[in-house]
C-alpha cells in the first residue's frame, strides 16, 4: 500500500533543504521534529480505501528498507537497482564529491534565477533524491519492460512483474502511474518535481518511451509541448493531441483576480496536493498561476468552447474555476479545493 499511495499516509512532497541547513534524520522527518521542515507523517485515512500521493509513505518505506537490510538507502538502491540496471551515472546520495558536483546541472527558479546553493538537499531519498541522466532513466523503461515480459534475466519474478503494473486505486501501480490503453498496451510513467527541477518519463509495454528532464521550475511548460509534439509526430494513438481554440481574457477580469489565495480548510478533503495557497500574477498583461511546487507560473487560458466563462486551463491540462460570490469575495477552485483571495 505504501508504494501504491493507498496507505492513508500524510505529506505529499518535500521542499528540500538549503546547503547551509541542518539536515534532519529520517526519524525526525517522519515525526515532524526540528530541523525537519514538514509536518509529521501519519495515517489519517483507513489504508487501502483511497488513493493519495504520499512522499511521506515512501519515506516510511525508506526507513523500513534500512532497518531490514542494515544498509543506508543509497547503498540499497545501488546494490539492488542501479548496478543491475547499469545506471552508472545515477545516485541517491545527497552529498556529492567535487567530481560529481562538476557533472551536475543546477536548479533554477520560475524566474530563471539560479537557486541559492545551486540545488536543495533531500534526505527524503526514496521520494525525492534520485540524481540521474536521461540515458540512465531510459534504462528504467527498458528494464521495466524486461520485467513485465519476463525476458533478458528480469530482476523480478513473474508474480512480482504482474503486480508491478497492476492498476490499483488512482490508476497507480507499484511506483508508477499506469494506464491500460484500448490497443492492449500499458503505459507507465512518473513525474519529477523538486525545487528548480521538473522531469517526466513515460514507457509503454511495446518498448516505446520518452524522457524529459529540465533544470528549471518552468520546465513543465516545455515538457508538455515536447511530449505531445513527439506523440503527434510518431502517431502514438495512445496520446492524441488535443487542440483547443482560446479567446482573450478581458483586462478588467484579469485585474480583478490578480493576487494571493489561501485554502479554505475542510474536513475529510482528500486531494492530490497539500498546498495551502496559490497566486495569480500579472506577467506582460497575462494571467499566470503558481500552485506550490507542482504548477509554477503557468499561463491561464480560456477555451472558446467552454460554456462557463469562469473556467480556465493551463498547458498541464489542469482546470481552475475563478468566481465571485454575492459579497464580492473572489475564489479559485481546483481539485475540489476552494481558495479565497486575501489581497
Amino acid at each position: 500500500m505504501l508504494l501504491t499511495h493507498t496507505g492513508g499516509l500524510t505529506v505529499t512532497g518535500f521542499s528540500g533543504y538549503k546547503q547551509t541547513d541542518k539536515i534532519p534524520t529520517t526519524v525526525q522527518i517522519l515525526n515532524g521534529e526540528t530541523p525537519a521542515n514538514t509536518e509529521a507523517v501519519f495515517v489519517d485515512i483507513k489504508p487501502n480505501t483511497e488513493w493519495r500521493y504520499s512522499g511521506g509513505g515512501y519515506t516510511v518505506a525508506q526507513l523500513a528498507m534500512e532497518d531490514v537490510t542494515g544498509l543506508k538507502y543509497p547503498e540499497i538502491m545501488k546494490k539492488y537497482v542501479l548496478e543491475p540496471f547499469k545506471m552508472n551515472h545515477s545516485s541517491y546520495e545527497i552529498i556529492h564529491s567535487e567530481k560529481i558536483q562538476n557533472q551536475l546541472t543546477f536548479a533554477h527558479d520560475a524566474n530563471g534565477k539560479l537557486l541559492e546553493g545551486k540545488y536543495n538537499l533531500y534526505p527524503e531519498m526514496a521520494a525525492a533524491s534520485l540524481w540521474t541522466t536521461p540515458t540512465d532513466l531510459a534504462k528504467v523503461v527498458i528494464h521495466t519492460n524486461n520485467i513485465y515480459h519476463q525476458i533478458d534475466e528480469p530482476l523480478l519474478n513473474a508474480n512480482s512483474a504482474k503486480e508491478l503494473l497492476q492498476i490499483h486505486k488512482g490508476d497507480w501501480g507499484i511506483g508508477y502511474d499506469v494506464t491500460d490503453h484500448e490497443n492492449g498496451i500499458k503505459s507507465f510513467s512518473h513525474t519529477g518535481s523538486n525545487e528548480g527541477y521538473k522531469a517526466n518519463f513515460l514507457g509503454l509495454t511495446d518498448g516505446r518511451g520518452i524522457l524529459l528532464m529540465t533544470n528549471g521550475d518552468n520546465g513543465t511548460r516545455i515538457m508538455n509541448e515536447l511530449f505531445y509534439s513527439v506523440s503527434n509526430l510518431l502517431n502514438w494513438s495512445e496520446f492524441p493531441v488535443e487542440e483547443r481554440q482560446v479567446q482573450e481574457i478581458p483586462v478588467s477580469f484579469k485585474n480583478a483576480y490578480y493576487g494571493t489565495y489561501l485554502l479554505v480548510e475542510e474536513e475529510d478533503l482528500v486531494t492530490l496536493l497539500d498546498t495551502k495557497s496559490l497566486k495569480i500574477e500579472n506577467r506582460d498583461q497575462e494571467m499566470y498561476m503558481t500552485y506550490g511546487g507542482f504548477i509554477k507560473s503557468m499561463k491561464l487560458f480560456h477555451d472558446i468552447e467552454e460554456e462557463n466563462d469562469n473556467v480556465f486551463f493551463t498547458l498541464t491540462g489542469h482546470e481552475f474555476t475563478l468566481s465571485e460570490d454575492k459579497n464580492g469575495t473572489k475564489t479559485v477552485t481546483f481539485y475540489g479545493r476552494k481558495y479565497i483571495k486575501t489581497d
